[in-house]
This record gives structure tokens, C-alpha cells and sequence, in this order.
């Protein structure tokens, strides 16, 4: 770990941007998303920032230009950021490896802890493996001597020859009374280990990814039930959350240009319904949503997010699910 801290380990040190108004995130900024110099002056864009990748209107992505600057697996991860609806908010970088964006003294010695295992060959198995694929391992029902003999294995941690003599215990001839050469017996481990490793990446990529476009649908009605406006659209967003969170602030800020005061936003979203009331930790995506709430309440503007069956919002998901694809 010495090595890697006195040569000031890179990952530790990238940085992801939270965008405001885009004004202070040069294009060529080390962590923004790169492209060729060429393509940007192409564009005229040599000395842009991201507020140039914007829409000053609608507070939205240019996509057509984001599709042009970069190659489609970067402009697609582009488009999905979240941008703020409000003016004034400003541009912040953020630690990159954590979902609040806060330096984490646990996730930054599990980034140490990984290189060392990339850059130690015996012990690639263990680190190819998925957090959620521990979680599982843990909680199948073996003996607890079973699950750390393999876990054990995994990491390379085992009485072998190889790793008593690397802690330095050299006599070997107490601990068992063959001298046979731990090359005959190194060996099969080796090759168990390859096929075990072999089959859990396979495993790993099994996983299902899920490239659904989900779309979004709002209503308002008054207290009395009376329709004033319905919205409908497909997001591009790619998850639940991030969907329902853009019909929220297109549907509040629709209240805003009626002249509407005071809003009610039901929903069934917990973790939506949490974020909004502060009573959960944001990540650094929902901090665009969270500008915008911010904001409007110091225009006077009262918000109030309340969760609700689903049962309640059955007209709204049936419209959605026409949208989405």
C-alpha cells in the first residue's frame, strides 16, 4: 500500500462533475467526458465549456450536438445526466467513487485493495467477483468452516508452501513429513482455481442489463378532482427513479407557469418521496432535482411530496407504460 500511496494512486484522485450552470466545466477538463481536439474545433468548440452542450431555453442536453462531439456509449451516458431546471445553482466536482460524491475512507482502501489484487496475479480470482455475488456467498447455508475454506482459497490466503514461505516460515519439514516437492501439489490448486475463477466470470456475466427506455406521465387535478393539465412522454432514462423524477419537475414547473401555489405531488416512489422530504442521504443524481425544489421554495412556491399506493396512480402508470419502450 506504500507504493501505490507514494505515487499518489490515480483512481483516488478522479473526480466526477455536478453540474449547475456548466459555465465553470471546460470540455477539456480531465474529468469531464474526453473527446478529440479536433472534433471540438470542428465545432468550434476549442475553448467550450458544458453550458455550450445546453439548451439555455428548455434546460435540456443539445443532443444532436452531444451525438456529434462524442461517440455514442459516451453521449448516451451524457444524456442521461440530470440537469438543474433553475438558474443560479453553480458547478461542483465531487469525489467519483462514492454515491454521495463525499471522499470515503472505506471505498478509497477498496480501490487500493483492488489494484493490489490486479497487480498480484494469485489473487485476480477474488477480484473479479462482484460485491453482490459475496453477498450471496455468505448467505448460502454451508458450515461456516466450508464457506471460509473456500473464501479463504479464493483470496489466496492458504497455508500453501508458497505463502508460509512468503511470511517467512522456512521450515517446512515440521509441518508435514513428505518432502515431495510442492511443485506436484501446487499444481492441481492451480488448476482448480482457474476453473473455479473461469466459472463465477461466467457467472458475473450472466447478469441481466436492463436497456429499457422508460417513459413518464403526470396529472393535476384540483381538490375537487377537476383535470387542469396531463403530461406524457419517454424519458430516455434507462432506470424507475431517474423517469419518475423527471416527471416530477416537469410536472412542478408546469404548476409554476399556471400560477399554481401551492402543490401536492403524490407518489409511489419511496426513495423519491424520501429524497424530497430530506429524510434519506441524496446522491450526487438527485442533487439537480434538489437544486431545483430549493429554489422554487425561496420563490414562495409550497411543494409537499407525499407516498401513496400505487393503487391511487393507476390511470398515470397506464399512460406511462404507452410511452416507454
Amino acid at each position: 500500500m506504500e507504493k501505490i500511496t507514494e505515487n499518489q494512486y490515480s483512481p483516488l484522485h478522479q473526480g466526477h462533475w455536478l453540474i449547475g450552470n456548466g459555465f465553470q466545466i471546460p470540455l477539456s477538463h480531465p474529468d469531464w467526458f474526453q473527446c478529440s481536439n479536433q472534433v471540438l474545433r470542428e465545432h468550434r468548440l476549442n475553448n467550450g465549456t458544458v453550458a455550450d452542450l445546453v439548451d439555455s431555453q428548455t434546460k435540456s442536453w443539445k443532443c444532436d450536438l452531444v451525438r456529434k462531439i462524442y461517440q455514442p456509449p459516451i453521449a448516451k451516458e451524457i444524456l442521461q445526466i440530470p440537469l438543474p431546471k433553475t438558474q443560479g445553482s453553480n458547478d461542483k466536482l465531487i469525489w467519483k467513487h462514492s454515491s454521495s460524491g463525499d471522499y470515503k475512507v472505506n471505498q478509497a482502501y477498496n480501490l487500493i485493495h483492488q489494484a493490489q489484487n490486479m497487480s498480484n496475479p494469485s489473487s485476480q480470482n477474488a477480484s473479479i467477483l462482484a460485491p453482490f455475488v459475496w453477498n450471496f456467498f455468505w448467505k448460502v447455508k454451508l458450515p461456516l468452516k466450508v464457506l471460509m475454506f473456500i473464501w479463504k482459497f479464493l483470496h489466496n490466503f492458504l497455508p500453501t508452501f508458497d505463502n508460509l514461505r512468503k511470511r517467512g516460515i522456512r521450515k517446512l519439514s515440521t509441518i508435514t513429513k513428505c518432502r515431495k516437492t510442492d511443485q506436484v501439489q501446487s499444481k492441481p490448486c492451480k488448476e482448480s482455481l482457474t476453473r473455479t475463477g473461469s466459472f463465477l466470470s461466467k457467472w458475473q456475466l450472466a447478469k441481466i442489463v436492463e436497456t429499457r427506455r422508460y417513459g413518464y406521465a403526470f396529472e393535476a387535478t384540483t381538490m375537487d378532482g377537476v383535470t387542469i393539465f396531463r403530461g406524457a412522454a419517454n424519458s430516455g432514462r434507462q432506470s424507475i427513479y431517474m423517469a419518475t423524477q423527471e416527471a416530477m419537475v416537469e410536472a412542478i414547473f408546469k404548476s409554476k407557469d399556471l400560477g399554481l401555489g401551492r402543490i401536492l405531488i403524490l407518489s409511489n416512489h419511496k426513495k423519491l418521496v424520501q429524497i424530497c422530504n430530506f429524510s434519506s442521504k441524496p446522491s450526487w443524481q438527485d442533487q439537480a432535482l434538489l437544486s431545483d425544489l430549493c429554489q422554487l421554495k425561496q420563490q414562495s412556491l409550497c411543494i409537499f411530496v407525499l407516498l401513496v399506493p400505487r393503487l391511487v396512480m393507476t390511470n398515470v402508470f397506464k399512460t406511462a407504460s404507452l410511452y416507454s419502450c
